[in-house]
């Protein structure tokens, strides 16, 4: 796991071409019955451009940042990194009583190669995410947030995990 390591995922021509706002994500087998190895998730800000002719599209690079940046990046901040997944706690439902709704979380204890040590909680959807314990991920779109003067990572519904065979 280097610092800074930048990686490149390519991207197929689409039609019709979503513009912004979707992820491409490792598909749940759950609740797909295609054997399609990444499924594309659309939000409700999707922009999607109906096209007759050929699109080219380039590799995206992604800034993969060490676990350990996290203390000089600001809250509420997108974050890029690759880790090893140590522990896997279970999942807990939440009650708020602000928003009146019921949650889900899990957290989840990232360590990189110098034993530096995070907690990503997983919110709602991304607890789908299929982590397996001292598996090593790359991960996108994780937010930045700080509580009780300790830092940490929540997912957002763009947050993508993918296994690092690297």
């Amino acid at each position: 796991m280097a610092e800074n390591k930048i990686k490149s995922t390519p991207l197929m021509a689409l039609t019709p071409f979503l513009d912004k706002h979707f992820s491409v994500i490792q598909a749940n087998e759950k609740y797909n019955n295609l054997k399609n190895e990444f499924e594309i998730l659309l939000t409700d800000k999707t922009t999607i451009h109906l096209y007759n002719e050929s699109i080219t599209f380039y590799k995206h690079a992604i800034n993969y940042e060490n676990l350990s940046e996290i203390l000089k990046k600001p809250t509420n901040t997108l974050f890029n990194t690759t880790a090893i997944v140590k522990n896997i706690k279970p999942l807990v439902n939440i009650h708020s009583t602000r928003t009146k709704k019921d949650y889900v979380k899990q957290d989840i204890e990232l360590i990189n190669d110098t034993n530096f040590k995070i907690i990503l909680t997983l919110w709602g959807q991304s607890k789908n995410l299929d982590l397996d314990i001292f598996k090593i991920y790359s991960f996108t779109n994780l937010r930045i947030t700080q509580g009780n003067f300790v830092k940490g990572l929540n997912t957002i519904v763009e947050t993508t995990a993918i296994e690092d065979t690297e």
